[in-house]
């Protein structure tokens, strides 16, 4: 693995680009593009396939990214500026379906990441259900701040993302039969599970005009089995069986809400060996390590997590009979 320099605060970047190089489903992708007629220098999945590649290669001194900082800075995610990670990782996601002139491939590099759901609002005036499907590239999960308990964990943060909700007063929907604003019951349904599963932790909280930081603790699993959640997180539509996860990449926030800085863990592909990227220093890490980041106010907390479907297990162990 190589690091990248620090230039230009570009430490959100610099950990983005280590947990994009682990994914590697998207440098292969990328790699099979050949762009025909793009402006290099403005072309965020150019550059960004450029700088992938340098990053693989086996050499000690960090990679030259300084052309996909500045192609950035061109597209508007200015250069000396502190940066919110997830943004950003959404913000060049779009730059690629935007950017990129395979729609084949720019829709298979989406289709990794793209967590299909059904959203429904039920009136609770007349009953009328409504339902409007969408999809999501990371999944924000709101962080209970429970003065009882400084413990989460991640499932739990899953389940109430999956649960209704009423909403009432000022939140109250309108209601096509009943022609008005009522009272509603509104949830999330899963219709189908990405490849690449990537979590936001919702660590940034604005109360009042502030804003402040959460570091309660969030404990998360090396491997996730969606298959664990209740029955009402998914959709009737919902027919995969391959729900296991395994986490590859965790994003790191340091410091407060105002002024901070990013690393990251990343599990390396050949040896599946955990690794610490602090900028241009990279270091052998382990699951401890890594475990550490669930949440402190005097450590780094984990803000992102990026998880891997595992293979199936007819995939796993080869057909050897006869």
């Amino acid at each position: 693995m190589r690091g990248l320099r620090n230039h230009y605060l570009s430490c959100c970047v610099n950990t983005l680009l280590q947990t994009l190089n682990a994914t590697w489903e998207l440098a292969d992708l990328l790699e099979k593009w050949k762009p025909a007629g793009v402006r290099a220098e403005d072309n965020v999945p150019f550059q960004l396939k450029r700088v992938l590649k340098m990053m693989q290669e086996d050499l000690p001194h960090p990679a030259p990214h300084q052309d996909f900082l500045h192609c950035l800075d061109r597209n508007r995610i200015r250069l000396s500026t502190q940066h919110d990670a997830d943004e950003v990782f959404l913000t060049i996601l779009d730059f690629i379906q935007r950017q990129m002139d395979d729609r084949t491939l720019a829709i298979e590099i989406q289709s990794l990441y793209k967590i299909s759901v059904e959203t429904q609002v039920q009136c609770l005036e007349c009953n009328n259900v409504q339902t409007r499907n969408s999809h999501l590239l990371s999944l924000p999960l709101h962080i209970k701040e429970d003065r009882n308990s400084l413990l989460g964990n991640l499932k739990d943060c899953m389940i109430s993302f999956f649960e209704q909700q009423e909403l009432r007063g000022i939140d109250c929907c309108f209601c096509a039969q009943c022609e008005a604003k009522t009272p509603t019951k509104q949830g999330v349904k899963l219709c189908s599970l990405p490849q690449i599963l990537c979590i936001q932790l919702k660590r940034f909280r604005n109360i009042r005009g502030f804003t402040r930081k959460l570091n309660c603790s969030v404990t998360f699993p090396e491997k996730f089995n969606f298959s664990e959640l209740r029955r009402e997180a998914f959709s009737s539509d919902f027919t995969q069986n391959d729900c296991r996860y395994t986490l590859y990449a965790v994003v790191v926030h340091y410091g407060d809400a105002m002024f901070g800085h990013y690393t990251a863990y990343v599990r390396q592909r050949l040896s599946n060996r955990w690794f610490y990227a602090d900028d241009s220093h990279v270091s052998q890490s382990s699951w401890e390590n890594v475990q550490k980041t669930e949440g402190s106010p005097y450590r780094g907390t984990a803000y992102m997590l990026m998880y891997r479907k595992d293979p199936k297990e007819d995939d796993q162990l080869p057909d050897l009979s006869g």
